[in-house]
């Protein structure tokens, strides 16, 4: 069984986390394989309609998330401003970290500033060409912006709005489950106080 979900992640282009494993786990020792079969062919298909835009995305190659965007769907950026922003920033901040400062500047003046004419957008604006005064910019308040999850956040954006423009749910039947799973925890733990439900642990699950 662990041969298959290796198969299946490598297959999809992701690595299972702890709740996804789990979930898995559980069902296929509760012998439920039909609904297991289920929620690995739903994991397959939705949660990512094109594994490698989001995988650019999330790397930071932005340019190339976007150029295999528009290949799948035209309209999309062009009707997602906030989305488009997003992705352009992505760029910009990879040339910031590059110290490539010059080119940061170019960048943002092209492709950037237009947004400026939106007011939604000047301060989003601001804290981004605010990076290229610091010398460290990682260093810097607006840190963030140069972090994994604001990268995350970009690309999990876009991937949701890729499934969307096909028509396909925006999140799983698996993610929805553990959602569901994760909020009858806490209800309980709330009710139960101390002596609540202890913390799982995918080790002592395993070793039961």
């Amino acid at each position: 069984m662990m041969e298959l979900l290796i198969i299946f992640s490598l297959h999809v282009g992701i690595q299972l986390d702890t709740g996804l494993l789990f979930t898995f786990i559980f069902l296929y020792r509760l012998k439920i394989l039909d609904l297991f079969a289920i929620l690995i062919d739903d994991v397959a298909n939705c949660i990512f309609l094109c594994p490698g835009i989001f995988h650019f995305a999330l790397e930071g190659n932005a340019l190339k998330a976007i150029e295999l965007t528009e290949q799948l769907a035209r309209d999309l950026l062009e009707n997602n401003k906030d989305l488009h922003f997003d992705l352009l920033s992505l760029h910009f901040v990879e040339l910031v970290c590059s110290r490539k400062c010059t080119e940061a500047l170019e960048f943002a003046q092209t492709n950037l500033t237009p947004f400026g004419k939106v007011q939604e957008y000047v301060e989003k604006l601001e804290d981004f060409m605010a990076l290229l005064a610091y010398e460290e910019p990682e260093k810097s308040p607006m840190f963030y912006l140069l972090s994994l999850e604001y990268r995350q956040e970009v690309a999990d954006s876009l991937n949701r709005a890729i499934l969307a423009h096909a028509n396909k749910p925006s999140y799983s039947a698996m993610e929805r489950l553990i959602q569901q799973t994760t909020a009858v925890r806490q209800c309980l733990n709330q009710e139960l106080g101390k002596d609540g439900l202890q913390p799982f642990s995918l080790t002592d699950f395993l070793k039961s």
